[in-house]
């Protein structure tokens, strides 16, 4: 983690590896579609950079009934065009150097 400069993850305990993050690095929290809580805003935005991303595209919340039948853990079709926009905020915010790769393959 100690090269790290930003953190991307769906909500969820494995954003509390952003406690590991060395000083500076962003954090990038996604949330589901309907989310009303920041669950990861106060433990990590004293450390660094913090966004977050909500699903506000009822048509990206994907649910599999036969696996969920009440659908309430969908899941949640990130928009390429909002999670790039958030990406290239978080690396200015912390001031991360180097080439940023926008299109798939690194092209």
């Amino acid at each position: 983690m100690a090269d790290v400069a930003v953190l991307v993850g769906m909500q969820g305990a494995g954003m509390t590896n952003g406690l590991f993050l060395p000083a500076g690095a962003a954090a990038v929290v996604l949330y589901e579609l309907g989310a009303v809580e920041d669950l990861f805003a106060e433990l990590l935005r004293p450390r660094g950079p913090y966004l977050a991303w909500v699903n506000e595209h009822e048509e990206n919340s994907v649910c599999d009934q036969a696996a969920d039948r009440f659908c309430d853990s969908p899941d949640t079709v990130v928009d390429v065009g909002e999670f790039i926009e958030v990406l290239a905020k978080a690396l200015t915010l912390c001031g991360a150097k180097g080439v940023f790769r926008s299109s798939p393959g690194g092209g």
